[in-house]
C-alpha cells in the first residue's frame, strides 16, 4: 500500500545527482511548467504576427521533458558545489529572490498563466534556482571564472545516475 502511494504521488527518484535525489513529481512539474511556458510564448508570437511556423519549430525543437530534467541535474550541482564557491549561498540566494519578489508585487495570477505554477512552487522550482545561479555568477566573475564553464566541469566531475529510460548521462550531459 505505501508503494503505491510513493508511485502514485512520483516521490520516486528518477535521477541521483551527487548522492541528492530528483523526484519524478518535480521532473514532471518542470516540464508541465516549460510547456505551459512554449505555450504562451508560441501565443504571443503568434499575436505579433510572426509566422506561426517559426514558433512551432522552437517547441518542436526543445524537448521539454529533456530540458526539465537537465535543468533539475544542473540545480543539484549549483547547489551543493555552489557552497564551496560561496558558504552561505542558500541565504544569499533566498535574499536574492526575496529582493525580486518584494520589487514586483503580486505575481500569482502571471506565474499561474505563464507557467502553470502555484506562486510557492515557482519560487522553490523557477526563482530559487536562477537566484542561486545569479549569486554564484556575480562570486565567480570575481575570480575571473565564468558560470557556464565552471558548471561545465563540476558537470563533468558530478555522480549522475540516471534511473529514466530514454535518458543517459554522458559524462558531462544528459541525452535523449
Amino acid at each position: 500500500m505505501a508503494i503505491a502511494a510513493v508511485f502514485a504521488g512520483g516521490l520516486y527518484p528518477v535521477a541521483w545527482v551527487n548522492g541528492s535525489p530528483i523526484f519524478y513529481a518535480t521532473w514532471k512539474k518542470i516540464e508541465k511548467s516549460e510547456k505551459q511556458f512554449l505555450n504562451v510564448r508560441q501565443k504571443i508570437s503568434e499575436s505579433n504576427r510572426i509566422s506561426a511556423a517559426s514558433s512551432l519549430e522552437v517547441f518542436n525543437d526543445n524537448n521539454p521533458s529533456l530540458f526539465a530534467l537537465s535543468f533539475l541535474i544542473d540545480d543539484k550541482i549549483t547547489e551543493k558545489e555552489g557552497m564551496e564557491v560561496v558558504k552561505n549561498l542558500g541565504e544569499l540566494s533566498q535574499k536574492r529572490m526575496n529582493d525580486t519578489l518584494a520589487a514586483q508585487g503580486d505575481m500569482s495570477s502571471a506565474v499561474k498563466a505563464v507557467y502553470g505554477l502555484s506562486l510557492n512552487d515557482f519560487k522553490r522550482l523557477i526563482l530559487k534556482p536562477q537566484a542561486r545561479r545569479d549569486v554564484l555568477s556575480v562570486f565567480l566573475a570575481s575570480q575571473n571564472l565564468d558560470y557556464a564553464e565552471w558548471l561545465n566541469q563540476k558537470k563533468e566531475q558530478a555522480s549522475v545516475k540516471i534511473f529514466f529510460g530514454p535518458f543517459s548521462w554522458n559524462g558531462k550531459e544528459l541525452n535523449p
